[in-house]
């Protein structure tokens, strides 16, 4: 949100099928020659990790607000777009403490989603937070390659995880649980690291704690929970393709024909938002 305002900031937009048929300007205009470039079905947008945690700042008239201009600019070239947001990890470099900042986090993200209502909220953070507590966790920042961003290997793939299992599951009814994607960290990338025990590949073993560790973020998003208490049964989840999903309280519930369902498919009595 803070590129929408900064004249300084320099940032790419493409396409992945197609090409780009308006022409694209800097920054602030940028955002809008590509909202008008085709029908967007849904919008993500995601805070710079720095005022992740503030979001008083998100409104304000600096580098990290223009969250009312941003969100009357999308609906006002896609009215029929879903909106999301991306919630942040919690990083080392910023307080020396992940717990501490994430709940910051956390708290913001409520703040935003009860005042704006949001169709689509991708929980990477939580995600990431809940690896973090889980036994494959041996490093020391947290699969940071920087103190700060995600190194390759479990870092990424968790957060990828969790982008899946709240985008791509509920549409197509297949969680990221049991998938077979495995990657490894290349040995030259892991002799350039500054801190070579972040990078941790891919494996049988680890990738199913990932993936819950994804599953558990999306079903409960505001809250960290150890992957390891769980076993990875596909049959404990069950996705409803293409119904809507809305946040009650901590959890993500599934509409569908006017009963809410939680990811377990068991019914959830809580008020929508």
């Amino acid at each position: 949100m803070d590129c929408w305002n900064d004249s300084t900031m320099d940032y790419g937009t493409n396409r992945v099928v197609g090409s780009i048929k308006q022409p694209i300007q800097q920054n602030g205009f940028r955002q809008k020659s590509a909202l008008q470039d085709c029908i967007w079905d849904l919008i993500i947008i995601q805070q710079v990790s720095k005022y992740s945690n503030q979001f008083d700042l998100w409104e304000g008239r600096t580098d990290g607000g223009y969250l009312d201009v941003l969100l009357d600019t999308i609906k006002h070239y896609q009215p029929n777009a879903k909106i999301g947001i991306c919630m942040t990890h919690s990083s080392y470099s910023q307080n020396n403490d992940t717990n501490e900042r994430f709940l910051q986090i956390v708290k913001t993200h409520k703040e935003f989603c009860k005042k704006y209502g949001i169709d689509i909220l991708i929980p990477y953070g939580t995600a990431v937070q809940n690896i973090r507590e889980s036994s494959i966790n041996k490093t020391e920042f947290g699969f940071s390659f920087d103190k700060h961003h995600l190194s390759e290997g479990v870092g990424r793939y968790v957060a990828s995880a969790a982008y899946f299992e709240t985008l791509l599951a509920p549409r197509y009814g297949v969680s990221i649980l049991g998938n077979t994607y495995r990657c490894e960290v290349p040995a030259s990338t892991i002799e350039k690291a500054k801190y070579p025990s972040e990078f941790i590949s891919v494996t049988d073993f680890n990738a199913e704690v990932c993936q819950m560790a994804a599953v558990l973020a999306v079903k409960n998003m505001f809250e960290v929970t150890n992957p390891d208490s769980y076993s990875t049964n596909l049959e404990q989840i069950e996705h409803k393709p293409d119904n809507n999903k809305k946040l009650i309280d901590n959890h993500v519930v599934i509409e569908h024909n006017g009963h809410l369902y939680n990811c377990a498919g068991s019914e959830s009595r809580g008020q929508t938002p």
